[in-house]
């Protein structure tokens, strides 16, 4: 999924410090998909150890990582990385597509069946064919 966002945006979906190693470098990852997709299932929270230093008890960050983010939220990641010629309509559909499969619970993704009748694609494969 992070090399979609990566070939339409050219960034990276996710922060991950390189220099960083281990717990310090997980708990900045994870920090970065609960900015980008909200609070994580409890549980999925509950075998997260140190949780506590990044998130309360709800999953929710901490007051001093919402001021000091590593990541923007989806849509404007979405917005400020587009293409220039992703159109308003585009832009929209990309977020779902990306929204869909980005869930923390893999049983609540599509499969690759659903994603290959997802809008997103089909309006890509519309331009395809006009070429």
């Amino acid at each position: 999924m992070s090399q979609i966002f990566h070939l339409v945006t050219l960034g990276d979906v996710f922060y991950v410090d390189s220099f960083k190693k281990g717990k310090e470098q997980n708990d900045e990852h994870l920090q970065s998909m609960i900015e980008v997709l909200g609070p994580m299932p409890a549980s999925m929270l509950r075998l997260w150890k140190g949780r506590q230093s990044v998130v309360d008890e709800e999953g929710n960050l901490l007051e001093e990582h919402v001021k000091d983010p590593f990541s923007d939220p989806l849509a404007v990641q979405i917005s400020e990385r587009k293409a220039n010629d992703m159109s308003s309509v585009d832009a929209p559909a990309f977020e779902n597509f990306l929204t869909s499969i980005l869930r923390y619970e893999p049983d609540k993704r599509p499969s690759a069946a659903e994603l290959l009748q997802h809008r997103w694609l089909r309006e890509e494969d519309a331009l395809l064919n006009v070429y």
